[in-house]
């Protein structure tokens, strides 16, 4: 579904990049080389995510879309990155190493989690960089953040978290 969206993704490093990775490092794969390239003319910029409580109380991860194309590459943590579908929703767990490619206007929920350890490169298509737009559909209460759907992917696995 994903795939015939106009949605791309991939790895652009074998194994984990060290958390110092910087832009240069990841310029250098062949894989975002082509993503750049892809994006045409475009902004490059380094997202820090980590604890708010504050905010992440608060706040649930909104539907989102952008007028212009926009790629991550992942440094480090992990992320969930859902689209919708025609069926409902599908979800693309994205760690350390990968790279993921949101053609223009692609509705989309980025989350990070409730503890977010989370950097990536964000490529965005155009000269203004990424201003994402809300697209003001709800999401379905059932729809697991990314602690739940992590914990329900390793339990389906079989590999159950042990609590503290």
């Amino acid at each position: 579904m994903a795939a015939s969206a106009g949605m791309r993704w991939g790895r652009w490093v074998d194994g984990h990049p060290a958390v110092d990775t910087d832009e240069a490092e990841v310029g250098q794969s062949r894989a975002l080389v082509a993503l750049r390239r892809h994006l045409g003319l475009h902004v490059a910029e380094r997202v820090q995510c980590v604890p708010q409580a504050e905010v992440l109380e608060a706040s649930r991860p909104l539907e989102l879309r952008s007028d212009g194309g926009v790629a991550c590459a992942f440094l480090q943590g992990t992320a969930l990155i859902y689209l919708r579908t025609p069926s409902g929703f599908t979800g693309l767990l994205c760690e350390a190493g990968d790279w993921v490619l949101l053609p223009a206007g692609m509705p989309h929920v980025f989350d990070a989690g409730a503890s977010p350890d989370l950097s990536f490169l964000r490529l965005s298509e155009g000269t203004r960089g990424w201003f994402p737009l809300h697209t003001g559909k709800p999401l379905p209460p059932t729809l697991p953040g990314m602690d739940a759907f992590i914990a329900q992917l390793l339990h389906a696995l079989g590999e159950d978290i042990e609590g503290p």
